[in-house]
């Protein structure tokens, strides 16, 4: 199966788009309905086009399979606070285990479409000799196209980004892709696979080594990007960080224990926690509930 990570929107939605939106989640209501087929067009835009690369991606020939997609909207009972909590829990293993995981990184909100017409790309752009020198476009790093899109902004899609083995990336012109081997970006002079790059997937190394001051390391990185992205609701500051700590703990369970954030054995080093620099709306909000003091999550 494959995973979706995108942005479900905290503005207002117009009149058009609430009936998508009531059509995009699973509620109390309608639950004995999604276990019949349904018409995936009246999905939101971000969600309906996701099933139609899910499907393209699909090649059985090639060993690549792909029957399901998980959609939280779709999978998680909106409405129901018991459900959310049970698979908010669980989001270690969907999206650790899906095959891949298609990243909108450009949407803001679940009614845009991903699937438009791509122009940039529309002409293959080929190096150039002029004189001695060389005029050729500068290759982007794939982490570049990624960094300060709406969902490198969102914080509950860092886990879902650090957790998944394989990311196809959409970009609104460009795909690109990251998985353990390498990175590689649609339509670039190079069109070569570079190494992999993103602290993703060295999180996902660490977590398989045994080495207590790199898995630390990797930690803290995972903190600093956590804190500097951004929450509709501060009470979410636990759970949108749940799957990242559950395979942390995996990794070091044999001597340690996850304590609001922190980590028992290494307590003290983990107190000397500061903000180095404001990190917009969520600066000066209220602490979050069930949250110590002591805490960077406060």
């Amino acid at each position: 199966y494959a995973a979706l990570s995108y942005c479900w929107g905290t503005g207002t939605f117009s009149e058009d788009e609430n009936e998508l939106v009531e059509q995009g989640q699973t509620l109390k209501a309608n639950l004995e309905s999604r276990y019949q087929p349904f018409d995936t067009e009246n999905l939101p835009g971000t969600v309906r086009d996701a099933i139609k690369i899910t499907r393209r991606l699909s090649d059985p020939e090639s060993g690549l399979e792909l029957c399901l997609l998980w959609v939280d909207s779709l999978c998680i009972i909106q409405d129901d606070v018991q459900d959310k909590e049970v698979e908010i829990h669980h989001m270690q293993e969907v999206y650790g285990n899906a095959a891949v995981t298609i990243c909108a990184t450009m949407t803001t909100k679940a009614t845009q479409p991903l699937l438009m017409p791509r122009l940039a790309w529309s002409k293959q752009v080929k190096p150039c000799r002029i004189d001695t020198s060389w005029l050729t476009v500068n290759p982007t790093a794939p982490a570049g196209l990624r960094s300060r899109t709406p969902l490198s902004l969102r914080a509950w899609t860092l886990q879902e980004e650090h957790l998944s083995p394989r990311l196809l990336f959409w970009g609104g012109q460009q795909f690109s892709w990251a998985c353990g081997r390498g990175e590689y970006v649609e339509e670039t002079s190079s069109n070569s696979v570079q190494p992999p790059t993103t602290h993703v997937r060295k999180f996902l190394a660490e977590c398989r080594t045994s080495e207590p001051e790199e898995l630390w390391r990797a930690w803290n990185a995972i903190v600093e990007s956590y804190t500097a992205r951004s929450l509709s609701n501060p009470a979410d500051r636990f759970d949108a960080l749940a799957g990242l700590a559950t395979r942390y703990l995996a990794a070091i369970s044999a001597y340690n224990e996850y304590m609001a954030g922190l980590w028992r054995a290494t307590f003290a080093q983990d107190l000397l926690w500061h903000v180095s620099k404001a990190s917009g709306p969520d600066v000066g909000c209220p602490g979050t509930a069930g949250a110590p003091s002591w805490s960077w999550v406060s």
